[in-house]
This record gives structure tokens, C-alpha cells and sequence, in this order.
């Protein structure tokens, strides 16, 4: 919660479907060698995790790479290398790890399986990504209405400006005061100018964490 004033300061086509991401599993990038929605499972010929993830995804009914891997050490170790462990298996939307059996299970728990095994999280990520880098008037609105924070510093201090109550703001908190909605537009207009100046660095609350 934040108050007033606190501111300052390899492969087989088939068809399956199921698992999930959960929130631990850490964004990993391939090689852009892959299309952004294809989705890849690396695992074993007869392990029964990898059967049984392939079987969820049959069930769901997604279309996937299934890669066998089970002699292919060139790849398991680039797995391993690149997710920070050797469990199988593991599954891939494009260029994006998306976690491994238990992950993949817990989007299909959460009906999410479709969502991010379309690509859709990869494309909202990316989007995120390329706002939160433009520092433009209207990308720093947009994202303030999404409900970022942004941390202005200037000589060692620190401003952090947002909005609330976060589901329909009437406030706009900047430099530790409350201030009306409608001055918004001119606040960021004024920070981004500064910006441009150099007279401010900016950043993101959620960049941070």
C-alpha cells in the first residue's frame, strides 16, 4: 500500500496441450531461430514426466515440436546452461523458456494454458519492454495507468510518482503530494522534459524489484 507523502527519498510435430507456468519460472531466451508462437518440448524417449507432459498437451489440444533429446548432450547441456538446472522436460513458446511439467500442469489449472502457450505472454512482455524504454509522454501515462511507479532521481534524490486508488485514479502522487488527475498530462509532460535535458534520470518501481 502506499500513502501520501512516501514518494520521496530438435523434432516431431504433434498435438497436445496443457501445462502452465508458474510465477517462480524465470524468463530464459533461445536463439532467435524459432517463430515466436512455436511451441518446442525437449525431453526423453521414456521418461514418464516427459510422456506425461506431451499426453497434456495432446489432451489440450496444442501443437507442439516434440524433441527427443535422450542422445543429444550438445543440446541437454545448452539447457542446462540456460535455465540453471537439468530437469525434463522442458518447454519452450519461441524464443521463451516456459518452465517444465509442474509449470506447464499449473496453466492448465489456472486456465491460462492457451494465453501464454499462444504467445500472448511473450508479446505483452515485449510490449511492456518497449514502453518502459521509450520515455515518451504518452508511454509513461499509459504505463502509470497500468499501474507502475516511476522513480525519478535528480542529485541523489529520489521522487517516486503514481497513481491512485489504483483501479480508477482520481490522484496523481508526485513529489511525495497528491495532486488532481487532470494535471497529469502537464506533470509528465514537465518530467519528461526534463529528462530530455538531463537534468533527471528515470526509471521503473518494478525494474527494481
Amino acid at each position: 500500500m502506499k500513502w501520501f507523502g512516501s514518494g520521496r527519498k530438435k523434432t516431431t510435430n504433434a498435438a497436445g496441450g496443457m501445462p502452465s507456468e508458474s510465477g517462480r519460472t524465470k524468463p530464459v531466451f533461445r536463439p532467435a531461430t524459432e517463430l515466436e508462437s512455436d511451441i518446442v518440448v525437449y525431453g526423453l524417449e521414456n521418461d514418464r514426466r516427459c510422456q506425461a507432459l506431451r499426453d497434456l498437451l495432446k489432451e489440450a489440444g496444442v501443437t507442439f515440436r516434440d524433441e527427443r533429446i535422450d542422445e543429444d548432450l550438445s543440446t541437454r547441456a545448452w539447457l542446462q546452461r540456460s535455465t540453471g538446472d537439468d530437469a525434463l522436460p522442458k518447454v519452450f513458446v519461441g524464443t521463451q523458456y516456459r518452465g517444465t511439467y509442474e509449470d506447464i500442469q499449473a496453466l492448465v489449472f489456472s486456465g491460462e494454458l492457451k494465453r501464454v502457450l499462444g504467445g500472448e505472454t511473450v508479446r505483452e512482455e515485449l510490449d511492456r519492454k518497449r514502453l518502459k524504454s521509450e520515455m515518451s509522454v504518452s508511454s509513461i501515462i499509459q504505463l502509470l495507468q497500468e499501474q507502475e511507479s516511476l522513480i525519478i532521481s535528480e542529485e541523489g534524490v529520489e521522487t517516486e510518482i503514481w497513481l491512485e486508488p489504483p483501479s480508477k485514479p482520481t490522484l496523481i502522487l508526485y513529489e511525495g503530494e497528491p495532486r488532481p488527475i487532470t494535471d497529469m498530462t502537464g506533470i509528465v509532460n514537465g518530467i519528461v522534459e526534463r529528462h530530455r535535458k538531463g537534468e533527471i534520470s528515470l526509471d521503473w518501481r518494478s525494474d527494481r524489484e
